[in-house]
C-alpha cells in the first residue's frame, strides 16, 4: 500500500488510490470502476474536503465512497463524478479538452459543479447539453432552464445551435 504524508498534516496516511484499489478492486486496479479511480486520484492530488466541495458532497460521504461503506445511491454518485468532474480532470491532467454531455434541465444544472471546477482550475473543457427548440421553450415546459445564462459566468463561449 502506498503510504505518505497527508498535505500539511505531518502524519502518515494511506493514499486514497491505494484504499480504493484494496477496497473496490481487491488489490487489482483493473477491477476498480473508472469513476472511483478518478475520485481517488482527485483526493490524492487535492484533499478530500476540496473534492467534496467541488462535488457538493460532504467530506464524510467522500470517505465513505472511497472506503466502500456508502449507503446512499451509488449510481447517482457515479453520475455526478463521471460527469463534468471526469472531463475537467482529463483536461487538467492531459492539457487537451475533456468533453462532457448532459440532458436538458436538471442534467445541465448538475453539470455546473464540474464546469465551475474546470473554470477555476483553468482546465480545458467542452460541455454539450441538450435544449428545447425555441417554439417548445416558449410554451413554458417543466424543467426549463436558461442554460446560456446559467453557464455564462463560468465559460468563455456558449451558443445555441
Amino acid at each position: 500500500m502506498k503510504r505518505g504524508f497527508a498535505k500539511g498534516s505531518g502524519r502518515n496516511v494511506v493514499s486514497a488510490t491505494a484504499t480504493v484499489v484494496d477496497t473496490w478492486g481487491g488489490g487489482d486496479a483493473q477491477r476498480v470502476p473508472d469513476w472511483m479511480l478518478v475520485l481517488a486520484e482527485a483526493c490524492d492530488a487535492l484533499t478530500r474536503a476540496k473534492v467534496a466541495q467541488r462535488l457538493s458532497y460532504s467530506p464524510s460521504v467522500i470517505s465513505q465512497l472511497l472506503n466502500g461503506s456508502y449507503k446512499g445511491d451509488l449510481e447517482r454518485a457515479a453520475d455526478v463524478i463521471r460527469g463534468a468532474l471526469m472531463a475537467a480532470t482529463w483536461g487538467e491532467i492531459t492539457g487537451s479538452p475533456g468533453i462532457c454531455l448532459s440532458t436538458r434541465g436538471p442534467g445541465a444544472a448538475n453539470m455546473v459543479n464540474g464546469i465551475a471546477y474546470a473554470c477555476l482550475d483553468r482546465a480545458p473543457l467542452i460541455a454539450i447539453t441538450d435544449a428545447y427548440d425555441p417554439p417548445t421553450y416558449a410554451t413554458g415546459l417543466r424543467q426549463r432552464i436558461n442554460q446560456l445564462a446559467m453557464y455564462d459566468p463560468l465559460v468563455k463561449w456558449s451558443t445555441t445551435i
